[in-house]
């Protein structure tokens, strides 16, 4: 007996005493075609040899055959299809109706579910619930921060609007107070550095004073500007380092060219604010009250 034997075996014996697989000898429909290839694949057999001996063995049992199902291509014969027409065909399994007692699995195939393990199915379950949850929770947090964004702005808004000042330091940053200084909201906007053109300029500057002082100056500040102009892992340089060094005065021209270069290539490319809620302990200190999950 084969091994597509064995499997067609159990499937035979499945049809009689599970009614959720009646319908497998009734007319072709692609639920047929989804079943059969995923028991095939969980059997390890190829999905036309077991469909093959399967109609078979409904025929010797008396079952109706299904000789309504157009036969299969073999992957060798079969023409690929466009890479658009495959896409939409994936989105189509995705959003197919799973009916009771069967679960969809990655490939879109329909899985009875006692052919899926119990731990799978537990599994599966807790994912989605969360999944659910979660995705509900990040929407309603969205909202959130929309909408309070909003109510600062028009509070400051009505403020600059009555006394004709801007409430906030030069960057835009905020700290509002409850009456009773019970908690603080801080709305604080970090601008994210760029650099231009004239950082090579810098570069180049900073080696060449690296040549010059190697024999005279002290190893350590050789070190450090070798690992300034060590690339990162993204092959740029680390702007930080850069701005670190910015501390170093050399009496040196082309240092001083190079520091130059450094501050006319940094520049504001943009920004974004944040939210963040602070509620006075017993010792007076503001602590943070989180929504990062991995802070809770």
């Amino acid at each position: 007996m084969t091994k597509a034997d064995i499997a067609v075996e159990g499937m035979i014996k499945r049809i009689g005493t599970d009614p959720r697989l009646a319908y497998l000898v009734g007319p072709a429909t692609q639920t047929y075609m989804d079943l059969t290839d995923a028991y095939a694949e969980i059997k390890g057999v190829d999905p036309d040899v077991f469909r093959q001996s399967f109609e078979a063995a409904l025929q010797v049992q008396r079952l109706p055959a299904r000789k309504d199902i157009p036969a299969r291509k073999s992957q060798t014969e079969a023409k690929p299809q466009p890479r658009k027409e495959q896409k939409s065909m994936k989105t189509a399994q995705v959003a197919i109706e799973v009916p009771a007692g069967f679960r969809q699995n990655g490939k879109g195939h329909l899985v009875p579910e006692h052919l899926i393990s119990p731990v799978e199915q537990m599994t599966d379950d807790l994912v989605t619930e969360l999944a659910a949850k979660w995705r509900s929770l990040s929407e309603t947090i969205a909202e959130f921060k929309q909408t309070t964004f909003g109510d600062v702005h028009a509070l400051l808004g009505t403020i600059n609007e009555e006394f004709q000042v801007k409430k906030g330091g030069e960057k835009g940053n905020v700290q509002l107070f409850s009456y009773n200084g019970g908690y603080k909201l801080l709305v604080a906007v970090n601008e994210k550095i760029g650099v231009g053109p004239e950082l090579q300029a810098c570069l180049e500057k900073i080696r060449e004073c690296v040549q010059v002082w190697k024999e005279g100056a002290k190893p350590e500040l050789i070190v450090l500007l070798d690992e300034l102009l060590a690339p990162n892992g993204k092959g740029s340089v680390s702007i930080g380092k850069l701005l670190e060094v910015k501390r170093y005065k050399f009496d040196s021209d082309d240092w001083r060219m190079a520091m130059k270069a450094l501050d006319e290539s940094l520049r504001v490319v943009g920004s974004k604010q944040y939210l963040r809620l602070y509620e006075r302990n017993e010792s007076g200190a503001y602590i943070a009250i989180p929504l990062d999950i991995a802070a809770l």
